[in-house]
């Protein structure tokens, strides 16, 4: 490995990262914390994760098919008796380990350190309808929605909602999983139904939120990703998006920093009141009818575009790290620079297609590639996962949800 040096002798304790076929955030955290001359683990149910292809990935180790919680756990202590590893700090790329890991992290906390908080003040992330009525009770706008638990019928949505809307889950991992959506999109009555019949397959209904779709396209879409801890933001950086696949609900593929001292408030506000500890993402989207930022989510982990940090010279996940082996460390902030994100291919196919609808220009897009940017997947300096996501883009296009 590149950077051994960098690690002192008392600052051995190897990262095992968590994926769900996410290589995108994983590649990020093995690149943030392998420079610093870790010992990185990548631990998938899926072969292709490219995050093993990277000069800082010491071992890649599938996880065993359909393994169930309390196996999983044994999965773990087992991985890191036969690597001989002392006291890892396990990292989440997904909500699935976020649960699993905080769920169980008292059974845990004995041969590793976690980089999750309390399931008492995960809940309040993981289940967004636990956390739109803690955002409405401290008096942070969210977009108008009704939730299912509180008794209210289909008719009565009919009635009260204006076309079209969305039926969202509250637990996003087992919907998107099982959907490949993040929301259902609903036209009218009838799709209403039909669409909540087929949400209600999926979760629990009193896990389902209807709500309203507030215009405008991923411009309007703000995240603040922070290292937050005991009450005190470590550092930060928001950013704004570009793209994303798909356009309307969708995953971003193209962003920037940007600042928003509204946006940096709310989400410090939301984070305190529940005593928020770690890396998260707080998203929200500007109402241009209002001017106001609805609050979306937290993320309640690492998230995609966290590299950007990097590229801005702020190791977040390290940070992070020497916090969770009990080392000191100080806030951290520079000046940001103006620097784009890509992922690279899915950006480019969703640029292609909303070229030929006619929707962005060949000259625009090609102007949103100008100036300093980094990448998703791709470096210079670790140039091999981005070879390998090359040569097996077919596989990753027919396997796709």
């Amino acid at each position: 490995m590149s950077s051994k040096s960098k690690t002192s002798d008392n600052e051995n304790n190897p990262a095992i990262i968590l994926a769900y076929g996410n290589h995108v955030t994983g590649i990020g955290l093995i690149r943030a914390l392998g420079s610093e001359g870790l010992d990185v683990y990548l631990l998938d149910k899926q072969k292709y994760n490219l995050g093993k292809y990277s000069k800082y990935c010491n071992e890649f180790l599938m996880i065993p098919e359909d393994v169930k919680e309390d196996d999983f756990i044994t999965f773990l202590k087992m991985i890191k008796k036969e690597n001989h590893l002392k006291k890892p700090v396990l990292f989440p790329t997904n909500d699935y380990h976020v649960y699993i890991l905080s769920k169980n992290k008292k059974r845990l906390e004995k041969n590793f350190h976690v980089a999750v908080s309390d399931w008492s003040i995960t809940k309040k992330c993981y289940n967004k309808v636990l956390t739109y009525k803690l955002a409405k009770e401290i008096e942070i706008p969210i977009p108008r929605s009704f939730f299912l638990r509180d008794g209210i019928s289909l008719k009565e949505l009919d009635k009260e909602m204006e076309y079209p809307l969305i039926i969202k889950p509250g637990i996003m991992f087992k919907f998107y999983e099982q959907t490949g959506k993040k929301a259902f999109k609903v036209n009218n009555s009838k799709e209403l139904k039909e669409k909540y019949d087929e949400a209600c397959s999926v979760l629990d209904p009193k896990d389902l939120i209807i709500q309203e779709i507030i215009p405008g396209g991923p411009e309007n879409l703000y995240s603040y990703g922070c290292l937050f801890l005991n009450g005190n933001e470590i550092s930060y950086l928001i950013k704004k998006s570009r793209r994303q696949l798909p356009m309307d609900f969708g995953i971003s593929t193209y962003l920037e920093k940007t600042d928003s001292p509204k946006v940096r408030e709310m989400s410090k506000k939301i984070l305190k009141k529940i005593d928020y500890n770690g890396m998260c993402e707080v998203e929200f989207k500007k109402d241009p009818r209002d001017g106001e930022f609805k609050f979306f989510e937290i993320n309640p982990r690492p998230w995609k575009w966290h590299s950007l940090l990097m590229a801005n010279g702020i190791n977040m996940p390290y940070l992070w790290y020497r916090t969770l082996i009990g080392k000191k460390i100080k806030e951290n902030y520079t000046d940001l620079k103006d620097i784009k994100w890509i992922d690279t291919y899915p950006d480019l196919y969703i640029s292609v297609s909303e070229i030929l609808k006619g929707r962005l220009s060949f000259l625009e897009y090609i102007r949103s590639m100008k100036n300093s940017k980094t990448f998703s997947v791709f470096s210079k300096d670790d140039l091999m996962p981005f070879v390998m996501e090359t040569i097996l883009m077919p596989y990753f296009y027919l396997n796709r949800k």
